[in-house]
């Protein structure tokens, strides 16, 4: 059987240090004590997430969008065949993956903008001090955490 790489190592490097972040992220989200590091690991996604966008039309063949680009309802039928059993089989992205990847790409940055305007409204640090009153902050922090949540149970 011939071995074929799929991932080339951008795409991996990206892979793992998006995770990798988003655990630190997640894991520091607790307390001004370890503000600096889930800023700097939020900050960092936002700038994998920037990457991923300009790999996707500039890199390797899989890893270029224009490979896997399918309706939602191609997905849709792709994860009902999955649960039937008799899903096809691809080389790179099923079409459920490629949901998934265009969901957290959305998410990231999503969850990047809220964290930066929160941080500039919470901390007064950032490019967004000054730009929001307080019941706004606290409405755009909550939209921090909810996404935060919603991206783990997606990666999950």
């Amino acid at each position: 059987m011939q071995r074929i790489l799929i991932w080339d190592l951008p795409t991996r490097v990206f892979h793992w240090t998006l995770a990798s972040c988003f655990a630190v992220a997640w894991f520091t989200s607790e307390g001004d004590r370890w503000l600096a590091i889930h800023v700097f690991a939020g900050y960092l996604m936002l700038g994998l997430a920037g990457f991923r966008l300009a790999w996707g039309f500039v890199g390797s063949h899989f890893s270029r969008f224009s490979n896997f680009w399918f309706s939602p309802k191609v997905a849709l039928r792709y994860v009902r065949d999955v649960l039937q059993r008799r899903a096809e089989r691809y080389i790179g992205h099923n079409p459920a993956g490629s949901a998934a990847i265009y969901l957290l790409l959305v998410m990231v940055l999503a969850l990047g903008a809220s964290g930066v305007l929160a941080l500039g409204g919470d901390e007064q640090h950032g490019i967004a001090a000054d730009w929001f009153s307080f019941d706004q902050i606290q409405l755009i922090k909550q939209v921090h955490v909810l996404l935060a949540k919603v991206m783990m149970l997606v990666v999950v």
